[in-house]
């Protein structure tokens, strides 16, 4: 027991992951009796707080260019024809962050644009700029003494981080749990509720009515799962130049700041109810420490064999 608890999850101690799993199951257990009552307490719509929403999740976002430097400069470490690879996996990170930026908050940068020939170009090449000095900047900080490590670190947070969003969005399709601020243009919001356990599956795909079906898409949280991104600051803070432990710690105080805060904001704008910030960090949390305990198990064997 004592041994398991001196484990390393996400380049924290055992005790620190326990604690997150534990305040999560606590909220899920808490939101599935009054899911309804704390939106109806909390939510507040605000222009900062859309913003946060739109915006604020670039910080997660920088960290797919920075696991792909991570990748690149362990690849290129082995030299050899792992250099190609390098620049493949580095490429197809930059990728991601643009990608997901693009899908999840485009319309609401194109907006602000205006209407005009040639705003998606524009649009994408932003994103572009926003990301693209990421992987500059960890060229430079990143430690490649031991490229076995950053291949852990980069290829946990981009197989990690798609392989959750995935999930989420397959949970979401499942679910078809109508958003709060939808159901609060409704005659009686408390009768149309669903609690999250009460799916009705691809509920939301069937509206002919294409601008509806987001209103029934609120359980997880997507929002979430992207924000839970963070929790990998501190695995990867642990592979920069001259870390040390308090930086580390920082780091993972940081990040879960930044989770609450975005979770308390989902709320807050009426998108989500506690259940769904809840499920999004849970399952995207879950999935992150696993594939970190599957790298981290696959190389102590390699080590074994050597």
């Amino acid at each position: 027991m004592n041994k398991f608890l001196k484990r390393n999850v996400l380049g924290m101690p055992m005790i620190c992951a326990l604690c997150i799993l534990g305040v999560l199951l606590i909220c899920t257990l808490v939101g599935s009796f009054i899911d309804f009552d704390i939106n109806v307490a909390l939510y507040n719509k605000t222009v900062i707080g859309d913003h946060f929403a739109t915006y604020g999740s670039i910080i997660s976002y920088c960290l797919y260019p920075a696991a792909g430097m991570c990748l690149f400069k362990a690849f290129k470490k082995k030299g050899g024809n792992y250099s190609f690879l390098a620049w493949v996996l580095l490429v197809i990170s930059v990728f991601l962050a643009v990608y997901y930026s693009d899908n999840y908050n485009g319309s609401k940068l194109r907006a602000v644009l205006g209407d005009f020939t040639g705003v998606w170009f524009v649009n994408i090449l932003i994103w572009i700029l926003i990301y693209s000095w990421v992987p500059v900047v960890c060229y430079f900080i990143i430690d490649d003494s031991h490229p076995e490590r950053l291949i852990a670190v980069g290829a946990t947070i981009l197989i990690a981080g798609v392989a959750s969003d995935c999930f989420n969005s397959w949970f979401k399709a499942l679910s078809s749990r109508p958003r709060y601020n939808y159901l609060r243009t409704l005659p009686d919001p408390r009768a149309a509720f669903k609690n999250w356990w009460e799916w009705n599956p691809y509920y939301a795909s069937t509206l002919k009515d294409t601008s509806m079906q987001d209103n029934f898409r609120s359980w997880p949280s997507i929002n979430m799962t992207i924000a839970t991104i963070a929790c990998m600051y501190p695995l990867f803070v642990a592979n920069v130049k001259k870390s040390n432990k308090i930086a580390v710690y920082v780091a993972f105080a940081l990040s879960c700041a930044y989770v609450i805060l975005y979770g308390y904001n989902r709320i807050h704008l009426g998108k989500h109810f506690l259940t769904d910030v809840s499920f999004g960090v849970l399952f995207t949390y879950l999935t992150y420490a696993l594939v970190d305990q599957g790298f981290e198990l696959s190389f102590k064997k390699l080590k074994t064999k050597k």
